[in-house]
């Protein structure tokens, strides 16, 4: 699947079946900006790739209540 635009509200599922389900869901923050917001299973590790130049790649921590 190609997701070539996502706005406020979109849900994103991937996995599934053997693999273990990440949601990616788009929010509006306060300011107006967008973000994503990940859902994960506890073990699931996600992470923010920097582009070539930028500072380090950092973790994303999710926010669940699962979230070892």
């Amino acid at each position: 699947m190609l997701v070539r635009r996502l706005r406020k509200g979109d849900t994103v599922k991937i996995g599934g079946g053997d693999l273990p389900e990440v949601v990616i869901v788009v929010r509006q923050d306060p300011d107006a900006s967008l973000s994503l917001n990940f859902e994960a299973p506890a073990g699931v590790q996600i992470r923010h790739e920097k582009r070539a130049g930028d500072a380090q790649p950092t973790a994303i921590r999710s926010h669940l209540p699962n979230d070892g």
